[in-house]
């Protein structure tokens, strides 16, 4: 059980709403795979992408406390979840399984 392409991208929307309320709230993602022996993995993001997504949540903060128009940090947030879920995604099969994403590596890249 892997987190999927949709769950990535859907962290990244959820993370977004939890920093454009409060910044410091640490965020976590598990994907649960329920039966006699619930599974469960734990993914989140880090670094870098932590920050791209508080510094648009700041903005759309920003925006909604002066009443401004909030279409295009919208927008931008689209953007960001597409590219942190197809990010994300590739380097999770690296570290989950390498022999897989080196094979969807090889094939994203048109080779």
């Amino acid at each position: 059980m892997l987190p999927s392409y949709e769950d990535f991208g859907a962290a990244g929307l959820l993370a977004f709403m939890v920093y454009a309320e409060n910044p410091d709230v640490p965020v976590e993602f598990r994907v649960v795979q329920p039966g006699k022996e619930s599974t469960s993995v734990s993914y989140g993001f880090r670094g870098s992408a932590v920050e791209d997504i508080k510094k648009i949540a700041l903005e759309y903060r920003r925006a909604i406390a002066l009443e401004a128009d909030v279409a295009q940090i919208e927008v931008r947030q689209d953007i960001l979840d597409y590219h942190l879920a197809k990010e994300s995604l590739i380097n999770y099969l690296q570290y989950a399984c390498p022999s897989l994403s080196a094979a969807i590596v090889h094939c994203s890249s048109g080779r």
